[in-house]
């Protein structure tokens, strides 16, 4: 159940379509080593309120929670990084765009309930 935080969207970009966060699921899909089902395990969000964005400023995807599993090797993290990058340049292209992936283990603490 990731969370895909995107920084540095500025206001009233095209990246703040409603198309915007299905992208970024379709993009964690085509990745299957990762054994999504349901897309609404997946939670987008526009983190922060009015980011100023420069020019020249990266946008900035940032996932977290992304439980660590056997199968999630640093080759698969490096493939969705590079699917969720792609699927945002197709929208803000020419613009830089970063991707981070975090890593989470939920012994460390979680809970859902």
């Amino acid at each position: 159940m990731p969370l895909i935080q995107i920084w540095k969207w500025g206001q009233g970009g095209k990246e703040r379509s409603s198309s915007f966060p299905g992208r970024l699921i379709d993009a964690c899909f085509e990745i299957k080593e990762l054994g999504f089902s349901d897309p609404h395990d997946i939670t987008v969000v526009y983190a922060g309120e009015n980011n100023v964005v420069m020019s020249g400023d990266p946008l900035i995807i940032i996932v977290e929670m992304l439980f660590e599993k056997p199968e999630r090797t640093p080759e698969v993290r490096q493939r969705l990084a590079k699917s969720l990058g792609k699927a945002v340049k197709k929208v803000i292209d020419p613009r830089l765009v970063e991707v981070v992936i975090k890593r989470f283990n939920p012994e460390d603490g979680f809970w859902k309930g």
